[in-house]
């Protein structure tokens, strides 16, 4: 009705007519669109304008889905997709999918020249889109410029689109269209965070956030405002400039207090009792307690667990709950909802099957670049690169099953004849490692003067030189494309 504002003027008997006329001549093709089931989301906010660029990897992935609402991401990308975060203990990120498009959005520190040959702009920061397969499109906006931490990586909001169904010429502008919706959003005129390099102000914590959601400075802040308040001391002035961590220790009589937040898969097994502290789950020894601040389901199975450590040494069992409580309970951290595996009633969609590769095996192969080949034991060792520029390997001897079936290779690559028939083996050396976007190609110099073959792609070199001990002096050097040596 509020597409007609005059009609509001009407008596109550003939909008009644109306609305019933209105609802007698809907069609199936006027009903609202229906979406597909959203996974591993769950209610979280920021309270500082720019924390999404200094947020942890899942809080940040949980933003980036949720900037767009359903009908919003539909009209970014031509059709409805369903939303998911996906956990492993390495990374978090947002992934989009349908029949014919799967979309990762993330926040990554990297050089934004790694992505395309072009300059770009969105919304007049830096930014790049760039080709990073025949079927598939990246692109980066700048969030934060290099610090000095590390000066020559900046921190980007980073998409990558492939086409599941071949070549999409389409992909460009969707990657452009993606970063300029989701900018203005997730960057907004909330207060800004204090950011790196940072000086120790007193800080509470946020109503209302959980620790883990704020951004990586204010954690820090946070975290030594309690362990100093708890130690009844204030910083020295070596310690007024806080590393760019999400941890904090404190030396009090010749004693050491630390408190910091971590990430682990498997709980450690050898930590002693298993307690309740500040209602939440904890592991206790006589020098530390681990208080399990949130799990989520990580892929293809499994927990991954965000942990609050607190250290003292030797104060034992017993003394260590009571002081770890009282460290909770400054934190105020304590239970929070669970993340949500989905609807009620929805099916969790099946993950692609996993391939032979460590030690991500969790990632979608249709996000991978395939990389060199070489010969290696009874197969042969593929490697790939992932959208971040993780160098991951595919041994094909292993001979790995999945809970889905056989381990995949990534696509594009195909075993030679020889690795189905088995490759004997042969003692010998094995190297590789990433290449600049200008080589071409790479040689390894033997002490004997012999030359091995190398293969380079992907931004990846990878060679085997048999009966070479891996002791043995080798040389590498880099052409560019036109033969010329670079390193």
């Amino acid at each position: 009705m509020s597409r007609f504002p005059g009609l509001l003027a009407l008596s109550s008997l003939v909008m009644a007519l109306l609305v019933t006329a209105l609802s007698a001549g809907c069609s199936a093709e006027d009903a609202p669109p229906s979406f597909p089931p959203d996974f591993g989301l769950r209610p979280v906010t920021m309270p500082y304008g720019d924390g999404i660029a200094y947020a942890q990897e899942e809080p940040s992935a949980q933003l980036l889905c949720q900037a767009l609402d359903p009908a919003r991401w539909r009209d970014v990308l031509g059709a409805p997709v369903s939303r998911k975060v996906q956990n492993t203990v390495y990374r978090s990120e947002c992934l989009l999918d349908n029949a014919t498009l799967a979309m990762e959005v993330s926040t990554e520190r990297f050089p934004l020249a790694e992505i395309g040959s072009r300059p770009e702009s969105v919304h007049g920061r830096p930014a790049r889109i760039g080709a990073d397969s025949d079927k598939a499109m990246h692109g980066a906006v700048e969030l934060l410029s290099a610090t000095t931490v590390e000066p020559d990586k900046g921190t980007n909001l980073y998409v990558r689109a492939v086409a599941k169904q071949g070549a999409e010429p389409g992909l460009p502008g969707m990657v452009r269209r993606t970063l300029e919706a989701l900018l203005p959003v997730i960057l907004d005129d909330k207060p800004k965070s204090p950011g790196w390099p940072l000086k120790f102000a007193h800080t509470e914590p946020v109503e209302g956030v959980a620790l883990l959601d704020l951004p990586a400075p204010v954690q820090a802040r946070v975290l030594c405002s309690a362990l100093y308040d708890d130690a009844g001391i204030g910083p020295l002035a070596s310690e007024a400039d806080l590393v760019q961590s999400n941890g904090c220790s404190v030396l009090k009589s010749d004693e050491t207090r630390q408190v910091r937040l971590d990430t682990e898969d498997t709980l450690r097994d050898s930590m002693g009792g298993e307690f309740t502290i500040a209602g939440l789950p904890a592991r206790v020894n006589d020098d530390e307690a681990r208080l399990i601040l949130r799990a989520v389901p990580g892929e293809p199975s499994g927990t991954v667990h965000e942990v609050l450590v607190l250290k003292r040494a030797g104060l034992g069992v017993a003394a260590l709950r009571v002081w770890a409580e009282a460290m909770a309970t400054r934190l105020r951290v304590g239970p929070e909802s669970p993340i949500s595996p989905g609807p009620a009633g929805a099916e969790r969609p099946k993950q692609p099957k996993a391939f032979a590769c460590a030690p991500y095996f969790e990632i979608d192969p249709a996000l991978l670049r395939p990389g060199p080949v070489v010969p290696f034991e009874d197969g042969e060792l593929v490697f790939a690169m992932s959208s971040t520029g993780r160098l991951v390997n595919c041994n094909t001897s292993s001979r790995m099953t999945g809970t889905d079936g056989p381990y995949q290779l990534p696509p594009g690559v195909k075993l030679s004849p020889a690795a189905a028939q088995t490759i004997p083996y042969r003692p010998g050396h094995l190297g590789w490692g990433r290449t600049a976007p200008e080589v071409a190609k790479v040689e390894v110099l033997l002490p004997d003067g012999s030359i091995v073959q190398v293969q380079v792609a992907s931004g990846a070199y990878a060679y085997y030189a048999p009966n070479t001990d891996y002791k043995a002096e080798k040389t590498l050097r880099a052409y560019d494309a036109a033969g010329k040596q670079i390193g």
